[in-house]
């Protein structure tokens, strides 16, 4: 079923700035495009329970460390993260 979310991604020329597959769902953030977005949700809504969220940030830090974590992030709502040894991206829900 995954596979058929990334063919609506590919069939709707969206390119996630950031996903995460989970055993029964998929995590997408990518540029705020209303027109391609609202077609998208539409098509997948078909097969999958679809919510969109939007007024998010997707924070990217390289050479970070828990401080600067901290501070970036104190009092915003965070959807998801990913860390690399160098690297991590937060998106957070914008004030």
């Amino acid at each position: 079923m995954v596979a058929k979310l990334h063919n609506l991604l590919l069939e709707n020329k969206i390119r996630p700035s950031l996903s995460q597959n989970g055993a029964i769902s998929l995590l997408c953030s990518m540029d705020d495009r209303p027109e391609k977005i609202e077609k998208l949700a539409l098509a997948a809504s078909e097969f999958f329970d679809v919510q969109i969220e939007k007024n998010c940030t997707l924070l990217t830090i390289r050479h970070y460390n828990e401080k600067v974590i901290k501070e970036l992030t104190e009092g915003r709502i965070q959807f998801l993260s990913q860390k690399t040894k160098e690297t991590i991206q937060i998106l957070l829900k914008t004030k």
